[in-house]
C-alpha cells in the first residue's frame, strides 16, 4: 500500500513537468564514445524516467533475491511451529486419555517438529512415563535442566522417577536442587520430607518438616502427626 501511494505521488509530481515540456519543446544533444545525436526534450525526459524505472525494478528484484533465503527460512519455521502446535495438542490429549500408542507417536512428531522447544521434552517425558520407560523419561527430564524456566520441572520429574525406583537418595538430591532454586516450592518441600524419612535421615526429615510448617504447607494436626 505504501509503495502504491509513493508511485501515485511520483506520477502526480511528474505530470506537471511533462506538461511543461510538451508546451515548451526543445532539443537535447548528446555525444558519447564517438557517437553523437539529438532528441527532443520530451523523448529525453521519457528515456530518463524509463531508466529510473528500470533501475528501481532491478533494485527490487535484487533485494528480493537477497532476502529470499531468510524468507524461505521464516516460512519453514512457521510451518514447523504449526506442526509442533498440532503435535503438542495431540500429545497432551493422548497423555491425558492414557492412549499409550497415541502419546508416543505424538511425542515423536512433536520432538521432530520442535526439537528445541522445552515443552516438547516435557510431553515426551510424560509419554515415556505412561509406557513405563524410565530411561527415556529421565533423558527428557534432563533436557529440561538446560533451560532456566523449566529446570525445576525437570528436577521434579527426575525426583518422581527416583522415588518410583526406590532410590530415595537420588530423589532427595533432586529435591534439594529444586529447593535451592525456589525454597517455597510446595512439592519439593513435601518430597524432601518424604525422601529424608524414607532414607532413614530422620534429623533432616524433622528439619524439613519444621520448614514445611513454617511455610504453612500443612496444618498443626498434620505437622504433629508427621
Amino acid at each position: 500500500m505504501t509503495r502504491l501511494l509513493t508511485l501515485l505521488a511520483l506520477l502526480f509530481a511528474v505530470a506537471p513537468g511533462a506538461a511543461y515540456l510538451a508546451d515548451n519543446p526543445g532539443t537535447v544533444s548528446y555525444s558519447w564514445r564517438g557517437r553523437s545525436g539529438s532528441m527532443s526534450t520530451t523523448s529525453a525526459a521519457a528515456l530518463l524516467v524509463g531508466i529510473m524505472l528500470a533501475l528501481l525494478i532491478l533494485w527490487e528484484v535484487a533485494r528480493a533475491l537477497w532476502r529470499l533465503p531468510a524468507t524461505l527460512r521464516a516460512r519453514r519455521n512457521r510451518r514447523r511451529e504449526r506442526r509442533g502446535a498440532a503435535s503438542m495438542s495431540s500429545a497432551v490429549v493422548a497423555v491425558g486419555a492414557g492412549d499409550i500408542k497415541g502419546a508416543r507417536r505424538a511425542a515423536q512428531d512433536l520432538l521432530a517438529s520442535a526439537p528445541n522447544m522445552p515443552v516438547a521434552a516435557f510431553v515426551a517425558a510424560q509419554a515415556a512415563q505412561l509406557v513405563g520407560d524410565r530411561g527415556e523419561a529421565e533423558r527428557h527430564f534432563k533436557t529440561l535442566l538446560d533451560h532456566a524456566e523449566t529446570r525445576t520441572l525437570g528436577l521434579r520429574g527426575l525426583a518422581v522417577e527416583a522415588e518410583r525406583a526406590g532410590d530415595h537418595g537420588a530423589a532427595l538430591e533432586h529435591v534439594r536442587a529444586a529447593l535451592a532454586i525456589d525454597p517455597a516450592l510446595p512439592w519439593a518441600a513435601q518430597m524432601a520430607f518424604t525422601a529424608a524419612a524414607a532414607s532413614g535421615d530422620f534429623e533432616a526429615a524433622l528439619t524439613q518438616l519444621d520448614l514445611i510448617a513454617k511455610a504453612k504447607l500443612v496444618d498443626k494436626p498434620t505437622h504433629k502427626r508427621l
